[in-house]
């Protein structure tokens, strides 16, 4: 694992909007949709097997995020706060210097 210039991954993701005739936004999206399941699966040991979806959203920071941390110090992960309101309904905040909120979308 490594840093990725933001230029280099800005190509990459025009490079698919260019190839599929998607939006950028979208192809974050579709992205953000592949890459959750896939995070889950690489780090089980630090998901509740009882969470629901709603529990996984509120405890994203402290799971994904210090994952990230911990492997890579320098690493600076955009701001998620989550806050669970009630069972249904979860309130969250997500900024992302680097633009790609829509990854979180998807």
């Amino acid at each position: 694992m490594g840093v990725h210039p933001d230029e280099d991954i800005v190509a990459l993701v025009n490079a698919a909007s260019e190839l599929t005739g998607m939006t950028s936004d979208e192809i974050l999206a579709s992205f953000g949709e592949y890459l959750a399941p896939e995070l889950i699966a690489f780090y089980p040991s630090l998901v509740d097997s009882d969470w629901k979806t709603l529990d996984l959203i509120a405890n994203a920071e402290r799971v994904s995020h210090n994952a990230v941390r911990a492997q890579n110090p320098d690493a600076s992960p955009p701001v998620l706060r989550a806050q669970k309101i009630n069972p249904h309904e979860v309130h969250l905040v997500y900024a992302s210097p680097r633009m790609m909120c829509f990854l979180l979308k998807g």
